[in-house]
């Protein structure tokens, strides 16, 4: 009989642990500078030593949202997409959306006030602030392009890429590594690559003697907001509209 107490209680005490346990939110992190630097190579971020607007806003996301155990993981955008399709109550703040990952995730309330630009990104010689049109480019006999075989460049562009596949490069990553792609600018490998602004002002901004720069383009003109987004399931919706009603009281 003490036994049989002995164990009523155990089960008793570990079903009230089980009661008070918060959810979790796996949040999936990527260093995004100057948006988000983790400052750390640990797959396991602790979030206060990281820094940047994006930072900032995950931190004012788990003090408005206490009743969520907040955790993040350092990984790169092709596994994170992989954590949001797997279904273990994954969010993120890094995607940008897309027809092909509105597949497997929710996207919710923007938190850029502009929109991320994409364009040419080039050797200086071969800007021309008249000329806006990519074909224009890689017309260009001299011209070789570099991509990333899993970013997506936009209903405009992906048949334009499909017409000029000779003088494309398609870079097969296991990350979005831009700063590889810009080294192979600089060694004059490629001409010319695809890419948001900030990546290129962040690249010049650590390596000064760059001589890149940044052509916009009308095939690329729209842009992309920000978003929160999480899995594709019931759970991540819930997630989505509490972490979105939380960005709209901040902005």
């Amino acid at each position: 009989m003490e036994h049989f107490s002995t164990w009523v209680f155990a089960l008793t005490l570990l079903s009230g642990f089980n009661a008070q346990a918060k959810e979790v939110i796996n949040w999936f992190v990527a260093d995004m500078p100057p948006f988000i630097s983790t400052n750390t190579a640990h797959e396991i971020i602790d979030i206060q030593a990281a820094s940047g607007p994006i930072a900032d806003l995950h931190r004012q996301i788990e003090k408005s949202l206490p009743e969520y155990e907040h955790r993040y993981h350092l990984q790169s955008i092709p596994r994170g997409e992989v954590s949001l399709k797997k279904k273990n109550h994954y969010c993120t703040l890094i995607l940008l959306q897309s027809p092909q990952r509105e597949e497997f995730a929710y996207f919710g309330a923007s938190f850029t006030k502009t929109p991320y630009k994409m364009g040419l990104i080039t050797l200086k010689k071969y800007i021309d602030a008249k000329n806006t049109d990519l074909e224009a480019y890689l017309d260009k006999k001299d011209f070789t392009l570099a991509v990333l075989s899993k970013r997506f460049y936009g209903n405009d562009v992906a048949p334009i890429l499909k017409k000029y596949s000779a003088r494309t490069i398609s870079l097969v990553r296991d990350e979005e590594n831009m700063a590889a792609v810009f080294k192979l600018l600089e060694k004059n490998r490629v001409q010319g690559t695809l890419g948001y602004k900030f990546e290129i002002e962040d690249y010049l901004t650590k390596n000064p003697a760059a001589d890149m720069g940044f052509q916009p383009v009308k095939q690329m003109n729209e842009g992309h907001f920000g978003r929160v987004s999480c899995e594709k399931t019931p759970w991540g919706k819930v997630a989505l509209d509490k972490v979105s009603n939380v960005i709209k009281a901040i902005k």
